[in-house]
């Protein structure tokens, strides 16, 4: 009887700490992995590189195309793309932004496939 209560005992321990330390490696690896989109959501300097002229031609060219054509959203998504691929946030928010006024169903920007 006493071996029975032993047993029940450091199974009832072994299920608690499995309980426990699911529980807070859940909580924990949560956490990471929000202060890292905190992080990189916060994390815009801007690029140290210069910024060349062939591309600063294109990204004027892309404002064109989105001023003459603002119902486009294609160019709003090119625009948006090549701010972020060179690190302007700022800018790429607010290109996406329109690009998903106009395309709200696309589910590649909602789940961050592009």
């Amino acid at each position: 009887m006493k071996k029975e209560k032993v047993l029940l005992a450091v199974s009832l321990a072994f299920a608690f700490g499995f309980i426990a330390g699911s529980i807070v490696g859940h909580l924990t690896s949560k956490t990471r992995a929000e202060k890292s989109m905190i992080g990189l959501m916060t994390q815009s300097p801007p690029s140290e590189e210069p910024i060349s002229i062939e591309l600063m031609e294109k990204i004027e060219d892309l404002k064109e195309e989105a001023r003459l054509d603002p119902k486009n959203p294609a160019a709003w998504l090119r625009l948006g793309n090549i701010y972020f691929d060179h690190r302007k946030y700022r800018e790429a928010i607010e290109a996406y932004h329109q690009y998903l006024t106009l395309e709200p169903i696309d589910p590649d920007m909602r789940i961050g496939g592009c």
